[in-house]
């Protein structure tokens, strides 16, 4: 995974400069302009994830890592800890999925 996730941030920013530049040839039609905003936000999710791990890992501090295998994702915290964290990621990002699609399509 961290040979390529440079690759995959990189392709990620390109596509989504791309579907930026698409919402500005069909901002006119109501529904084509809502749905690119919402393939450009997808887009550009992978790239976002890739700067915030190195964000996390650099300035943060160390919290989760690639193993010396390059296979398997570990971290420091224990099981309930990651449990947790997940659950409030999941609500955190549908409440934010949901605030986007509201503001997308009833606007």
């Amino acid at each position: 995974m961290l040979d390529y996730q440079y690759h995959v941030m990189f392709a990620s920013l390109a596509l989504g400069l791309i579907f930026v530049a698409a919402y500005e040839v069909f901002q006119a039609h109501w529904l084509l302009s809502r749905l690119i905003v919402l393939f450009t936000i997808l887009v550009f999710t992978p790239a976002a994830v890739v700067i915030m791990a190195h964000l996390r890992e650099h300035w943060i501090g160390r919290g989760f890592y690639w193993d010396s295998s390059d296979r398997l994702w570990t971290d420091h915290r224990s099981a309930k800890t990651e449990k947790i964290e997940l659950i409030v990621l999941v609500f955190l990002w549908s409440l934010i999925f949901l605030a986007v699609v509201i503001v997308v399509f009833l606007r």
